[in-house]
């Protein structure tokens, strides 16, 4: 899938917002803020086995070192409504970031494998999904969330 140089891309993670580890009920989204919030940034570790293509993490990486703003949309069912908060992407990879940022304690508790790593340096604030398209087939993102359960997406702002 070629790129558009116009566009930024941004990256669409489905969470749930509220998860249970060793009978701990933990907000995955607080937890991640308050690391930020304390320490300037956060590793986030997309886990399981489904990542994406390395072409897509360089395009991604390419755009958070210049002027455009990837962003990282955590996105988590809140009833029958899909419910997003976001963060500036500024490292992507299949490595932890080479700054060695902090991470949220109980990823040690968590029996699966990391894929992916996100680096943000910023909280992650409540954001709308409106006007995001995929960006493999150019549908809109509110109509796909309802149709699949797609853990990871590739999305653009449509005009």
């Amino acid at each position: 899938m070629p790129s558009d140089p116009q566009k930024t891309y941004h990256v669409i993670l489905r969470v749930k917002q509220q998860i249970r580890i060793r009978g701990r009920s933990i907000n995955l989204i607080d937890h991640h803020n308050n690391v930020v919030e304390n320490s300037g940034s956060v590793a986030l570790a997309k886990f399981g086995s489904r990542c994406m293509a390395r072409s897509w993490v360089d395009i991604i990486n390419g755009q958070a070192g210049s002027k455009k703003k990837p962003k990282l949309f955590l996105v988590y069912k809140a009833g029958n409504v899909f419910e997003s908060v976001s963060a500036n992407i500024s490292e992507l990879g299949f490595g932890y970031p080479k700054d060695n940022p902090p991470i949220p304690e109980y990823y040690g508790d968590i029996d699966d494998t990391q894929c992916m790593w996100f680096l943000v340096k910023e909280k992650f604030k409540i954001s709308l999904l409106d006007g995001l398209c995929l960006a493999t087939n150019n549908r809109n993102l509110n109509d796909v969330l309802g149709e699949c359960r797609t853990p990871l997406m590739l999305t653009y702002k449509a005009r």
